[in-house]
């Protein structure tokens, strides 16, 4: 079952046109920076940090190469509730972007990918 999700990802990650060993932040970055529209965007509740917050944590830890660091403000950005459907598509890729570069590092060997890896799939299964 790994295989096809891995081979999902790596079709996605190759269609976003994404350098190998390099996940772009720029659509990511540009969808945030468009201005939402009161209708398309939902009020987030307060006490919930603005998405800008995780945005950053995550667009500095790629850009740094730290893709484990990455998929924990990328996943509270996909939970948030104030996303407009452009922010939440882009985050989406961007995961998927983050998770096949992961699978590659893995499967060259990379230790802490592997096991960044294995995190994830049991957050899945425990859903």
């Amino acid at each position: 079952m790994k295989t096809p999700i891995c081979l999902l990802l790596a079709g996605v990650f190759l269609v976003a046109g994404c350098k190998r060993g390099k996940v772009p932040t720029a659509e990511l970055e540009k969808a945030f920076q468009e201005p939402p529209t009161a209708a398309a965007t939902p009020a987030a509740p307060p006490g919930v940090p603005p998405p800008n917050a995780f945005l950053q944590e995550a667009v500095t830890a790629m850009k740094t190469n730290g893709y484990v660091e990455a998929l924990v403000p990328l996943q509270a950005l996909r939970r948030h509730p104030g996303l407009n459907a452009n922010q939440l598509t882009a985050v989406q890729d961007a995961m998927a972007a983050v998770q096949t570069e992961l699978a590659r590092r893995a499967d060259q060997g990379d230790a802490r990918a592997a096991q960044a890896l294995q995190v994830l799939g049991a957050m899945r299964r425990n859903r």
